[in-house]
């Protein structure tokens, strides 16, 4: 939590402000305070799953994991194993291009 408050008090783009981890990521003073994916879950990168909510297909993403599947009550590790064993739904904001500034 304290990381995350000094990158918003510090934090100087508005993009910055908006995703936090670009601050965070580009910021020196950062290192050695940060635990990486690959720290936690080791062998793994999941950064392939859209988990966010900037468009009308991440609604529709979000909507079905916790209508149908009740993701809004699983930990990661369940939430994971549960974007594995349905590719359909993560299919449908796939295309979805992660913005960059």
């Amino acid at each position: 939590m304290e990381l995350l408050a000094e990158a918003y008090a510090n934090a100087a783009l508005p993009y910055e402000r908006e995703h936090v981890t670009p601050y965070i990521k580009a910021n020196p003073a950062t290192a050695g305070r940060v635990i990486y994916r690959d720290e936690v879950w080791p062998g793994g990168d999941f950064s392939r799953f859209r988990i966010t909510l900037d468009t009308a297909e991440d609604y529709e993403v979000l909507r079905l994991l916790i209508e149908q599947h009740h993701a809004d009550q699983l930990n990661v590790a369940d939430l994971l194993a549960l974007l594995e064993a349905h590719p359909e739904i993560m299919a449908l904001n796939a295309h979805i291009e992660q913005k960059t500034t």
